[in-house]
């Protein structure tokens, strides 16, 4: 990895995002915007002595003189933000708890799926690695209900409303 030190020779943060502070190569013209998008992943990349790196972790890493330790969340679940006060430390699980409802969700709430057999809707929630089912419920908005409630009881401030 390479040494905060270094990355403080070569890049700034000017609003949210990473610039190069001198000429390092063909694409890293003095004052330019330093990594690019990309669309498969959401997040900003960049390659810096031949080694790819996440440019939130990197904007962490000069903003605070040290490499982050757990994962890094958008508080804003904007991954395009990189603002460090929209940046915080968590762990995986914390960081998971931030998503959106899945692309294939067709109950219109998290953690709410229509269960064929029991013709009712399931509530479930991920908590420590395990998958918890909170009930069946007649409608999808009594179970979001419950998963709502059940979050904020155990996730608190780093759940997605």
């Amino acid at each position: 990895m390479v040494s905060i030190k270094e990355l403080k020779e070569y890049l700034y943060i000017k609003n949210g995002e990473l610039y190069w502070k001198k000429y390092a190569g063909q694409r890293a013209i003095k004052d330019s915007e330093a990594g690019s998008y990309d669309k498969h992943s959401g997040y900003s990349k960049i390659k810096f002595r031949g080694k790819h790196y996440l440019v939130h972790r990197i904007i962490w890493a000069l903003h605070y003189g040290v490499w982050p330790s757990k994962d890094l969340d958008h508080i804003n679940g904007f991954k395009a933000d990189n603002r460090i006060e929209n940046l915080r430390e968590v762990t995986h699980q914390q960081n998971c708890v931030n998503r959106p409802k899945n692309c294939n969700n067709t109950s219109g709430f998290k953690g709410v799926i229509y269960c064929k057999a029991s013709g009712k809707y399931r509530a479930r929630i991920g908590i420590d690695g395990n998958r918890v089912c909170l009930g069946y419920y007649t409608t999808p908005e009594q179970a979001s209900r419950i998963y709502e409630q059940t979050a904020d009881e155990w996730f608190g401030t780093y759940r997605r409303r």
